[in-house]
This record gives C-alpha cells, sequence and structure tokens, in this order.
C-alpha cells in the first residue's frame, strides 16, 4: 500500500518538479544550439526567450535572419539541382538557372552568419540573466537504475 502511495505522489508531483527545472541555460556548440542536449530551432528559442524582453528581440532578429537564409538556399538549392537534373535528362541543362542558384546560395550565407551572430548575443543574455536570479538546473530523471525502478533529482 505504501508503494502505491509513494508512485502516486511522485507522478502527481513529476510536472511541478519540471516547472521548477524550467529555466535551463543553452549551449552553443559550433554553430548549434542546444538544451539539455536536444537541438534547439530558432522557433523554439524564441519561445524560450520570451520572458526575458532582451533576449527576445535579439532572437526575433535572429530568426528573420534565419528565415531569409532558409529561403535564399532553399530557392538556390532547388535551381542547382535542376540545372543538375538536366545534365542527367534528356534535356541540354540550362547553366543560367545554375548560375542563379549558386548565386541565391552565396546570398543566403551573409544571412546565415548575422543569424549565428545575433542568436549567440541573445543566448548570452538569456543565460546570464538565468545566472542572475540564481536559478540553477535541476534534472530530475524517472526510470530503471542499478536497484530498480527510481527517481533521481540532481542539483
Amino acid at each position: 500500500m505504501k508503494n502505491k502511495l509513494l508512485i502516486t505522489l511522485v507522478f502527481l508531483l513529476l510536472p511541478f518538479l519540471q516547472i521548477l527545472a524550467q529555466n535551463q541555460p543553452i549551449e552553443q556548440r559550433k554553430s548549434g544550439f542546444f538544451l539539455e542536449d536536444r537541438p534547439l530551432k530558432p522557433k523554439n528559442m524564441l519561445e524560450l526567450m520570451k520572458d526575458n524582453p532582451a533576449a527576445f528581440e535579439e532572437m526575433k532578429q535572429a530568426k528573420s535572419n534565419s528565415d531569409a537564409a532558409s529561403v535564399f538556399a532553399f530557392l538556390g538549392g532547388g535551381l542547382i539541382g535542376w540545372t543538375i537534373g538536366g545534365l542527367i535528362g534528356p534535356s541540354e541543362p540550362t547553366w543560367g538557372l545554375g548560375a542563379a542558384g549558386v548565386g541565391l546560395v552565396l546570398v543566403a550565407i551573409p544571412f546565415s552568419s548575422t543569424y549565428i551572430k545575433r542568436a549567440s548575443k541573445a543566448t548570452e543574455i538569456y543565460n546570464s540573466e538565468i545566472k542572475q536570479t540564481g536559478l540553477y538546473p535541476i534534472k530530475v530523471n524517472f526510470g530503471f537504475s542499478d536497484h530498480g525502478v527510481g527517481l533521481s533529482m540532481k542539483f
């Protein structure tokens, strides 16, 4: 009976423990951003930073640069692919489209670079705010261990 009550209590309190552990620092590795070893997209980062006005504004600018880079790179890649498809297929390749595709990919590079710089700045602002408030990461794991099923918390 005690075990059932304890397990029920743990499952009822687990969502509240996750709320306490919500303010995790964002890590930057090369040009990617991660939260607890999970990759973050610009949209996810914007959602995380909504409570921090300075970081949110910087991330909004970063996301707009990321969106522009994605559009230019997608269109450029499509035009390059169309040209390569012309080489494989029976029709003559259109080299002008290939050149335009390369140009669009080259246009995407500065937007991508600006995204990384602005997102890094937003991450610095966000992480510094976490450290100032004194909220440090709390990791809650529920699963199997050497002694059976258990709950572990790391501060």
